[in-house]
Order: C-alpha cells, then structure tokens, then sequence
C-alpha cells in the first residue's frame, strides 16, 4: 500500500472531484442498497493512470436482475458519466455476493482547446 501523500496533487480539479464524488457515491449506493458486512476500498497509481476499485460482499436489498441492478441505477450512470467525460473508464461487476465497481482515470488531464 502507498501512502496517499505519495499521489500527484490535483493536477486538475476534475480528477480530484471525480475521484471524491466517486467514492462518496460508492459508499452511498453500498448504504442505502445492500447488505454488505465488508467494503474493500483501493486506489493505485499504474501506467499513467489512477485506478479506484471498491469491491462490496452486500447482496443487493431490492429485487431484480443484477445486471439491471449494476448498469443502470442512476448513480451508476452518473458515476460513468463523469468518469467518461474525462477520459476514464467504469467497470461494474456482479458476481453472487460482491459487487465490484472499478474506475480508471488518466493522470494527466487534457485541457480543451479553446
């Protein structure tokens, strides 16, 4: 494990508040629709990219397919967007009990052109 003062510091804002919304919105989803007892939280610095993994044992509290459950709850498509809109990726996975939620941001942050 590294030290968190090891990362870069903001090189932009958006990387910091993709990251911070990220995580806020993970532990919200984990509260408010699962059962989960263990919450794994992980963040690395790998090939110019920051990745964030969050892997939960909670079985989802509401009914329904899980594919519906992990791609489609508004959070999720609020996380893919933000995630997206500054060239990262989000993975979601549902395996029986524990649910994965996987984001992979670049380091550097391209500024538009103007």
């Amino acid at each position: 494990h590294r030290d968190l003062h090891s990362f870069p510091t903001r090189r932009s804002s958006d990387l910091g508040e993709v990251l911070g919304w990220t995580l806020r919105e993970c532990a919200t989803n984990i509260l408010k629709h699962s059962s989960a007892k263990n919450v794994d939280v992980r963040l690395r610095r790998a090939a110019g990219r920051i990745e964030f993994v969050v892997v939960n044992d909670g079985v989802p509290q509401t009914r329904g397919p899980a594919p519906a459950l992990t791609t489609s709850g508004n959070g999720v498509i609020g996380m893919r967007a933000r995630v997206t809109d500054i060239g990262g990726v989000l993975t979601v996975r549902h395996e029986g009990e524990r649910f994965t939620l996987g984001v992979s941001l670049p380091e550097e942050i391209r500024e538009e052109e103007s």
